[in-house]
């Protein structure tokens, strides 16, 4: 029973990490497709830019230390990680765009 436990809980995490990991990607998608950010918020982008960081290092630190690996954190943070540098990126293109757009209007 403890085994199954073990594993029953293991793919709870997978899955939760991968829920999280990609929670993202249609924020990206939607950027994306329709070429506009205006309902990202610089602050919410590097709050989860810097989380993601100081996380991923805490599980490095605290891996390291116990010799415990947790390697569905890793996909975890470093598919989110990716993630907002995308959505980061594509505020910035998409807000330059759109300032020189309002400048020529003028």
């Amino acid at each position: 029973m403890e085994l199954f436990l073990d594993y029953a809980f293991f793919a709870i995490g997978i899955i939760g990490c991968l829920m999280f990991a990609f929670c993202n990607a249609p924020q990206v998608s939607k950027t994306y497709s329709d070429k506009n950010a205006d309902g990202l918020s610089s602050a919410f982008l590097v709050m989860q830019l810097l989380g993601n960081i100081f996380n991923f290092l805490y599980i490095e630190y605290t891996n390291l230390k116990s010799n415990v690996w947790q390697y569905p954190m890793y996909v975890n943070y470093v598919t989110a990680l990716v993630l907002v540098i995308v959505l980061i990126i594509l505020k910035d293109i998409y807000d330059n765009k759109n300032n020189k757009q309002k400048k020529n209007k003028t």
